[in-house]
């Protein structure tokens, strides 16, 4: 292994090309750190010294798997899209770059719909507690609601259409610890691609991997086939990689999926219970890397440096109207946020199994590209902002506590992140383009290895996620729908 190059032998690698430029804060803190592994990615990549080109598919696999061992092929955080394994459509090589890649059915001819919303201006006020007159939602004329439908209302979460009444007006059913208590006044709706089904008599107990057959109690007729498909399970919105609605039989209220719907703690013949709530979404792909080597974060220093390249965009934050809605660019990525982060292995049980450490920026109405966090989880002790320059600031309120604001405008283009995990001195440091920015008290105390994943996330229809509309505004959003990779090492200290 090979230690860190002192900063003149850096600068000097740069200027041959061989890797891209770096600021001096962050590689001033690892300096004389024991180099892990540093790869360069895309089709034109050329190896440093101590350096591995990752150019194709077959490189790629030999250093990276495509999912956790802890989540395996589960979606997380009411996330929507499916990661795959390896496609061509989700991992793209470039020259300069892997490209982590959202696609819409991904060439999936099963799939018959789009990703349309529908948006209004809601007026007055919606209590979601009671009946709602449809007319305040401001959707345009003609606009049909269904029993099944799933509705945005922005700031305050996302809701089932449950019932219609004889007089039109319709009761909402909020989902995943959406806001009930407060009325909803001059802010956005949106009907959305989404659809939350109750079954109308419990699955059928054949065995995990063959197809299943659901009856419900409504279908809406506007809902396509070939739907990805998940439950609600702890008031959360759970699916697997690959559960489908093969055929959809409206006359009957009946779907069939090609696998039966079996979750990581539950025995092969578990029945899904008639009442429980199925949730349908447009079939998004997009992709992940996991580096192979894990680390211990437990017992060691380490640092994670990664160069990537997040799409151009405006900042979109505070989008209250249509108007400023329709004032955006078409092709406007909206509704993704690439992360890089760390979290367990989990190859043994632990009560401590949720240590995760976060680097990651948002593209959404309210945490646009401008916003950029640095959280951990399971044993943050202290939070504080090393802001001794001009271009970060805390968020304000409205975004949410532990969040940064970049004042110099969007976080786009190539990026620097570092994160240095100080076990030793119980605390993690971030740095954008090597700058420090943050720093957290923070113990890892998971005995189980950390793995260091990279991904693209699409979508999540939490009740908080859902409020801050983080999910494609219209087709168009995934022309620029990408996250890409172009650098990542790996360090240990001594």
């Amino acid at each position: 292994m090979q230690k860190l190059l002192s900063a003149l032998a850096l600068s000097t690698a740069i200027m041959l090309g061989q890797t891209p430029a770096r600021a001096a804060p962050a590689d001033d803190a690892i300096a004389g750190w024991t180099s892990l592994g540093t790869y360069v990615f895309g089709t034109n990549a050329t190896a440093g010294t101590g350096e591995t080109a990752i150019k194709n598919k077959t490189q790629l696999e030999g250093k990276f798997n495509y999912f956790q061992n802890n989540a395996a092929k589960v979606t997380i955080g009411s996330e929507v899209q499916r990661y795959t394994e390896g496609s061509a459509q989700t991992h793209v090589f470039a020259a300069d770059r892997l490209n982590l890649t959202g696609v819409l059915g991904g060439g999936d001819a099963a799939y018959s719909g789009g990703f349309t919303n529908v948006f209004g201006q809601i007026s007055g006020s919606i209590d979601v507690n009671n009946p709602v007159d449809p007319a305040q939602f401001g959707f345009p004329a003609g606009t049909k609601i269904e029993v099944g439908n799933m509705i945005v209302l922005q700031s305050r979460g996302i809701y089932r259409v449950d019932t219609v009444g004889s007089d039109g007006k319709i009761k909402l059913l909020a989902l995943f610890n959406s806001n009930t208590a407060n009325p909803v006044t001059n802010a956005l709706a949106v009907l959305t691609p989404f659809y939350a089904l109750k079954l109308a008599q419990p699955t059928a107990d054949n065995a995990a991997g063959t197809a299943t057959t659901m009856v419900f109690d409504t279908i809406p007729a506007s809902m396509p086939s070939g739907m990805a498909v998940g439950y609600v399970k702890d008031n959360a919105f759970q699916r697997n990689d690959d559960y489908r609605a093969v055929s959809v039989d409206k006359t009957t209220k009946t779907v069939t999926t090609q696998k039966k719907f079996v979750f990581i703690s539950q025995p092969e013949t578990y029945q899904n219970p008639a009442g429980q709530m199925m949730i349908f979404v447009p079939p998004i792909r997009s992709a992940q890397i996991i580096a192979k080597d894990t680390f211990d974060l437990k017992n060691g220093d380490y640092a994670f440096d990664a160069t990537v390249n997040y799409p151009q965009a405006v900042a979109s934050r505070q989008v209250n109207t249509l108007p400023e809605l329709n004032a955006l660019p078409a092709n406007q990525p909206n509704g993704l946020w690439g992360a890089t982060w760390l979290y367990g292995k989990n190859t043994t049980p632990t009560p401590s199994s949720t240590d995760e450490i976060d680097i990651e920026s948002w593209f959404d109405f309210y945490k646009g590209p401008d916003i950029f966090s640095a959280f951990t989880h399971g044993g943050t002790a202290t939070q504080d902002f090393q802001l001794s320059n001009d271009e970060w600031a805390p968020a304000t309120a409205d975004v949410g506590k532990g969040y940064l604001k970049r004042l110099t405008g969007p976080l786009v283009g190539d990026v620097r992140l570092t994160k240095v995990v100080r076990t030793s001195a119980g605390k993690v440091d971030t740095y954008v383009n090597g700058t420090l920015v943050d720093t957290k008290g923070y113990t890892w105390t998971n005995p189980n290895p950390a793995e260091f994943i990279v991904n693209l996330a699409v979508g999540s229809i939490s009740g908080s996620y859902a409020a801050n509309v983080l999910f494609p505004l219209k087709p168009s959003n995934f022309n620029n729908m990408k996250f890409g990779i172009k650098r990542l090492a790996f360090y240990k200290k001594g």
